[in-house]
């Protein structure tokens, strides 16, 4: 392998969600100058929990009796972390904290708001913004969303389709569920009702459940078949969904999560799509993460994690490691090609586990269930398992590629 050569980049980040700041940091790790636009006017998060537990858990849909468990306890002497629970929101401002804060390694990225790309000369990588303004940078990297400008732009928009189901994400506070006496909903526990198909209740019913926010939150997912949707808006600026509409769908539902629900707060609708593979990820020295090229289904609850682990992806690339800051074009290449099939595996996986919760990393360890039994197998597929997600090596993948095309 050629002794590298390293020239610190100017970047543009293009949306500050989750991905988009997690990029900003590793790349100012490795010793690049980071902006990050924002199209809205406060760069807030949308999203629920981010999940830490010590049980997977899935209840019984009608009796809330347990039904599978996949125990978690283990995690940190197993992987060399805690199983940590955040709040979707504090992650963000943890991650937008690191990102901008004149302590720690690199130079601190800058926050623009207001400021999303509206287009991109790909030649001279100059990119105007929706506020009137233009600016030229080294690389360009797209990580603003489902409904990312960046892609469509590089006219890269993916087949999108309605999916079976919809989705309200809502939150009850811990102090209430002790209240009511629904002590095993304050548990260190990811807990699951419904999700497979029986004789009497559909597959695309579904509560999910994790504790947050230190333990003071309870977070739900609640889904259902879309055409029961109430609303076709979406997102935390909106109205609050009336209760009598959150707990409609759900009237064979255990009893207890019932009562939960009926007690909770910021209750948002969630419209839920399925997105095709996109052709590539890269233009020249523009190149997409996160949402904007692998937005998935949420039942694999690697959403987040993959555009994390794009992020990381690039901070390693375009480190003094390697070459790829004098050829920001190949580096992204490269880029893509170890990126692109995990993170579509990864999309696929989360669609079967939208059909059936088996399919759900924990779960697919598991023999199957004790009413259903073990889920039908698809035809040349490997279920997803977490040693499978964790086990991933991301700097021994990249140096194995790198060095196979370098002896190429």
């Amino acid at each position: 392998m050629p002794v590298a050569t390293f020239t610190p980049l100017n970047v543009a980040v293009i949306g500050a969600g989750l991905s988009g700041i997690s990029a900003a940091i590793a790349l100012r790790r490795s010793g690049h100058t980071c902006t990050i636009y924002e199209r809205r006017d406060l760069a807030a998060e949308v999203g629920n929990s981010i999940s830490c537990a010590k049980m997977l858990t899935l209840r019984d849909y009608k009796s809330g009796e347990v039904d599978m468990e996949y125990d978690l306890s283990q995690y940190e002497a197993k992987w060399g972390y805690p199983y940590y629970m955040f709040h979707r929101q504090d992650m963000h401002k943890m991650l937008l904290d690191c990102a901008l804060s004149e302590e720690g390694e690199g130079p601190p990225a800058k926050l623009v708001c207001l400021s999303g790309a509206q287009a991109i000369d790909f030649d001279s990588t100059t990119v105007t913004f929706t506020n009137g303004t233009s600016a030229t940078f080294d690389m360009v990297l797209g990580a603003d969303g489902v409904v990312s400008s960046v892609r469509k732009i590089m006219n890269l928009d993916p087949t999108i389709t309605s999916a079976s189901s919809s989705c309200y994400r809502c939150n009850v506070y811990t102090d209430k569920c002790k209240e009511l006496g629904l002590d095993k909903f304050t548990e260190p526990a990811i807990q699951y009702w419904g999700g497979m198909e029986t004789d009497d209740v559909n597959k695309y019913l579904k509560i999910v459940m994790s504790p947050c926010n230190g333990g003071d939150i309870v977070s739900f997912y609640v889904v259902f078949p879309a055409e029961l949707a109430k609303t076709k808006q979406e997102g935390f600026t909106v109205e609050d969904i009336p209760l009598e509409d959150l707990v409609a769908p759900f009237g064979q539902l255990d009893p207890d999560c019932v009562l939960a629900l009926r007690h909770s707060v910021d209750r948002k609708p969630w419209r839920l799509d399925r997105h095709t593979p996109l052709e590539r990820w890269a233009n020249k020295n523009v190149a997409l993460l996160g949402d904007a090229c692998h937005a998935m289904m949420p039942h694999q609850s690697q959403g987040a994690c993959q555009g994390i682990e794009d992020a990381a992806a690039l901070g390693v690339i375009f480190s003094s490691k390697y070459n790829y800051t004098q050829n920001i074009e190949e580096g992204l290449k490269m880029y893509e090609k170890i990126r692109k099939p995990r993170a579509e595996r990864v999309q696929y996986c989360s669609s079967l586990a939208t059909e059936d919760i088996r399919e759900r990393i924990g779960f697919s360890s598991l023999p199957g269930s004790k009413t259903q039994g073990a889920v039908k197998p698809v035809k040349g597929h490997v279920r997803l398992t977490i040693d499978e997600i964790n086990g991933y090596d991301l700097e021994a993948h990249l140096d194995e590629v790198v060095a196979a095309e370098c002896k190429a």
